[in-house]
């Protein structure tokens, strides 16, 4: 996906507003949606990137313009995540969880009251060898609600290039 499609899948108000934030990007890989996200944020904003591939997080720059990235090595499911985030996105990211009720709970107890979630996922029911725990939007809507959020709006979507499915982004709010 080239970066003005990821800009395109997440890009809304909620995330635009004044004054600086503090994200955490679960999963981000080499940064196709760090960087998206950051080129949404505003000025003096910071990312935490966070994945298991040590290559891929060093291709994810320091900084995007006025806003800082801070790479961590790890694993989501199981290691500390930093405090005082005011939104979480997983891009491509949730269907590698298998149990997505405790995890929704954890990431929920992550954010402040008016904390942002942001997904991107691929519309599946059906397991594949990319996509071990396939989560549908209609999935998605009833789990975010069963772990305490409030709203979910769907954002975007396209077709996957990786198979005939759609891909679908959504803003979730605490």
């Amino acid at each position: 996906m080239i970066q003005t499609e990821a800009i395109a899948m997440i890009q809304c108000p909620e995330i635009e507003t004044s004054g600086a934030k503090n994200w955490l990007d679960l999963g981000s890989g080499n940064g196709t949606f760090t960087r998206a996200l950051a080129s949404l944020l505003p000025s003096g904003s910071g990312i935490h990137a966070m994945d298991q591939n040590q290559s891929a997080l060093n291709s994810i720059p320091d900084t995007l313009g006025t806003v800082a990235i801070i790479k961590h090595y790890g694993n989501f499911l199981f290691d500390p995540w930093p405090n005082k985030l005011d939104g979480l996105l997983m891009a491509n990211a949730l269907h590698f969880v298998k149990n997505k009720d405790s995890f929704l709970l954890r990431a929920f107890a992550a954010l402040p009251p008016k904390g942002t979630f942001l997904l991107v996922e691929y519309d599946l029911t059906r397991v594949n060898q990319w996509v071990p725990y396939p989560l549908n939007f209609k999935t998605a809507t009833k789990l975010f609600h069963d772990a305490g959020f409030s709203s979910i709006r769907k954002l975007n979507e396209r077709p996957s290039v990786f198979n005939s499915a759609m891909m679908y982004s959504v803003i979730i709010g605490k």
